[in-house]
């Protein structure tokens, strides 16, 4: 289950989590919004003004976490209590709350997002397979469409940048990329090519979306790269598969003026429900595959 993975972390790999958490919130969010429509007059330059300064305050927040030293058990403390109330819980209950009931009410709220039907009657491992599975295969065909309209010219940049990050990774990580997606060579152009032609797709359409752990880092390590090449800027994973969408709309310059302006109540209300569940489907993602997570090799 994955709340349980929580125990697994250290602070190390719990202040990132917990930092984004933080900052992720319908306000701070439309105010940086806001405040790169204004500075950029609403051109193009808007949305890398707000990716820029989202990186900014959450490196901002992972930063004051880690000089006031929390410690493990407060970070946990953090994360549950965001996950109790994105969920409907409510704060008060992230204490006494068990795995449980608390796993049980993010996959809920997040199931709606792939469709997941009956969810109140199936089991707990159930509805975090049918979650991962939806946003692993989201993100997928995100990542198709967008190497599919990819300038030839770019091609080069990003099959650099993906191969720096399959040299951040350990051995037994680029092992299992290599072995799930059945390549005979792993480097930046041979991962870029096989997920421009629709390979991690096929994959998925296959069955293999229980595969799992390297068809999940093949997209995110495209991602990654992707994100850093096209945008000129390290964004938080989280932003690349929350930030979507009607999601997308209302954090544009024109739906966070509108919403700022006073006009969208219902906006504001659409903005926090959609953001609860992009975020808590992130979560949910991340604490399965730490859960599942190969031992570091040399």
């Amino acid at each position: 289950m994955f709340t349980a993975n929580l125990n697994r972390m250290d602070a190390r790999g719990l202040r990132p989590v917990a930092a984004t958490l933080r900052v992720l919130k319908p306000a701070r969010l439309v105010r940086l919004s806001a405040e790169a429509a204004l500075s950029r007059g609403g051109g193009g330059g808007a949305a890398a003004s707000f990716n820029a300064a989202l990186a900014r305050e959450i490196a901002d927040v992972e930063e004051s976490l880690h000089l006031r030293a929390a410690g493990d058990r407060e970070l946990r403390t953090l994360i549950r209590e965001e996950i109790a109330v994105r969920s409907g819980l409510g704060r008060a209950f992230a204490a006494g709350c068990c795995d449980a009931l608390l796993a049980r009410a993010a996959l809920m709220k997040a199931a709606p997002l792939y469709r997941v039907r009956h969810g109140d009657q199936l089991p707990v491992e159930t509805l975090e397979r049918l979650v991962y599975e939806g946003f692993v295969r989201e993100m997928v065909d995100r990542l198709t469409a967008g190497l599919a309209n990819q300038h030839p010219n770019d091609a080069a940049g990003l099959e650099d940048a993906i191969e720096r990050r399959l040299l951040a990774l350990s051995k037994a990580e680029r092992r299992s990329i290599q072995e799930d997606l059945g390549l005979q060579e792993l480097t930046g152009r041979t991962l870029r090519t096989f997920v421009a032609r629709g390979g991690l797709a096929a994959l998925l359409l296959g069955g293999a979306s229980a595969a799992g752990f390297g068809v999940y880092l093949a997209a995110t390590t495209v991602a990654h790269a992707l994100f850093t090449t096209v945008l000129g800027v390290t964004l938080p994973f989280v932003a690349y598969t929350t930030l979507t969408g009607g999601l997308a709309f209302l954090l544009s310059p024109l739906g966070a003026l509108t919403v700022v302006g006073g006009l969208g109540a219902l906006g504001y209300w659409r903005l926090r429900r959609s953001l609860d569940q992009r975020v808590l489907a992130w979560l949910i993602v991340i604490l399965v595959e730490e859960g599942a997570r190969l031992p570091q090799g040399p």
